[in-house]
């Protein structure tokens, strides 16, 4: 790597906001460039983060695009805290890991729910392809990865809560691929990450823990992610970013046949704001609404997401 190009990378305004997702019960979203794992800069060697998100479900929007709200008087939420750590172990190749532990809590008129468990680690490599030279107008840095997510959180198929209120997984092992593109033009940054997720089929022989009298085998429907963002370089410290994340779930197949109204949809922007201390740390905060593009929404929840984390990379 040139001389310019580490001097220009260790400046602290390069620090975007690295974010975790929040586990949603009906979708997750997805690693590295989707948020989901560390990315480390050309010059890091070590990055270490943790994550608090917090979720607040107001509804549901079904099959058919109709919003279904909350009953009154009830309530459901949860607090994510997700700890990271990513390393170089090659020049241009790295590798990431994260666990979440999630706390949901479910209020109705009649009863407080609330559970505590870890959720799904997801593990993840990725290969820089191409770097973003600065006398170079028309080359972006361009990355590549692929990661896999395991089943170890406790699922609608393992819970022995009749309330599901300790669901922090969906039970499957998942594999994902995609790519990252981003071009600096002082002071703003554009980037662009694509990703596709692939379910594994699974058999299924229980439902909350007690034995199905007829097994079937489940696959559920691929997703497909596009992140689009926009950040402006405020000064040597402080960065804002403005995006938009347009995610398909294709329909499910139980023996399969084709589950109808399995499909969902959920269009959504996220506003952020970092701050980088120095070159090593790095806090950031964000918040993720599927506001203005609810008419959009298919079998996904209604929430409001809300997001604080805090970074350290080693160079």
């Amino acid at each position: 790597m040139n001389t310019r190009l580490k001097s220009l990378f260790r400046w602290p305004l390069f620090f975007i906001s690295i974010l975790f997702p929040l586990v949603g019960h009906t979708s997750g979203c997805h690693g590295g460039g989707g948020s989901q794992t560390l990315v480390l800069l050309p010059t890091q060697y070590y990055q270490f983060g943790i994550s608090t998100s917090y979720q607040f479900m107001k509804g549901s929007f079904d099959s058919y695009g109709f919003y279904n709200p909350t009953p009154s008087h009830s309530s459901l939420s949860s607090m994510t805290m997700a700890l990271g750590a990513g390393m170089r172990f090659l020049e241009f190749w790295q590798g990431a890991f994260s666990l979440p532990m999630i706390h949901r809590n479910q209020t109705t008129p009649q009863k407080n729910y609330s559970a505590t468990a870890l959720g799904d680690p997801v593990l993840e490599i990725r290969h820089t392809f191409l770097e973003d030279v600065g006398f170079l107008p028309y080359q972006p840095e361009l990355n590549f990865y692929g990661g896999v997510k395991l089943p170890l959180g406790t699922s609608v198929y393992t819970s022995s809560d009749p309330s599901e209120i300790d669901v922090v997984g969906d039970g499957m092992t998942t594999v994902h691929t995609g790519f990252n593109t981003a071009k600096l033009y002082r002071p703003f940054k554009f980037s662009l990450d694509g990703s596709f997720f692939y379910p594994f089929q699974k058999k299924v022989t229980q439902i909350r823990n007690v034995s199905l009298e007829t097994p079937y085998v489940l696959k559920s429907g691929n997703r497909m992610q596009l992140i689009e963002n926009i950040s402006f370089l405020l000064n040597n410290h402080w960065n804002s970013a403005l995006g938009i994340k347009e995610l398909w779930i294709l329909k499910s197949k139980k023996d399969k046949t084709i589950v109808e109204g399995s499909a969902g949809r959920l269009f959504s922007t996220t506003a952020s704001l970092s701050y980088a201390y120095d070159v090593s740390w790095n806090v950031g905060m964000s918040y993720e609404t599927a506001f203005p593009f609810y008419r959009y929404a298919v079998n996904q929840p209604h929430s409001h997401s809300f997001s604080v984390a805090l970074n350290y990379g080693i160079f």
